[in-house]
């Protein structure tokens, strides 16, 4: 019945669940809302010195200050945070999704970072593919530290 009045009116509200029925980020994360506002600004700030200050300025169309505030843990932009489609752009052509990650995380989900699909061919070989190995755990031993 929710469906139907949502459908048909569209001002129901209703929570979406997760993938374990139960709705709301903080019961499946483990974390408290006070926790993920930080922890998402960290993502946000190793983003953006990921791909660099000026290129960040460049890429999104904002100014220094602008993506300074997006991660700064200064109270008065507490609740000020990187547009998804900033991201989205950042994250084109940062070595590794920092925020992406970050969101998966608070979610419990597991995502695979796999570069086989893009634009420049593989040469193959069992050294090869044991290198790229060895270069993503060593990426995730970074991100973990």
């Amino acid at each position: 019945m929710a469906f139907l009045r949502l459908f048909l009116y569209g001002n129901y509200s209703y929570p979406f669940p997760g993938a374990d029925g139960r709705a709301g980020i903080v019961e499946d994360s483990g974390m408290n809302m006070a926790d993920i506002g930080p922890y998402l600004k960290k993502h946000t700030e190793a983003l953006v010195k990921d791909v660099g200050i000026e290129a960040a300025c460049e890429i999104t169309g904002k100014s220094k200050a602008t993506l300074g505030r997006y991660y700064s843990d200064n109270p008065d932009h507490a609740d000020r945070f990187v547009p998804v489609d900033a991201v989205a752009r950042l994250e084109a052509v940062a070595t590794y999704p920092h925020v992406t990650s970050a969101l998966a995380d608070l979610k419990n989900i597991t995502l695979s970072y796999d570069e086989r699909n893009s634009q420049r061919s593989r040469t193959g070989g069992v050294n090869s593919d044991v290198i790229a190995l060895s270069q993503r755990f060593a990426m995730l031993m970074t991100e973990y530290q």
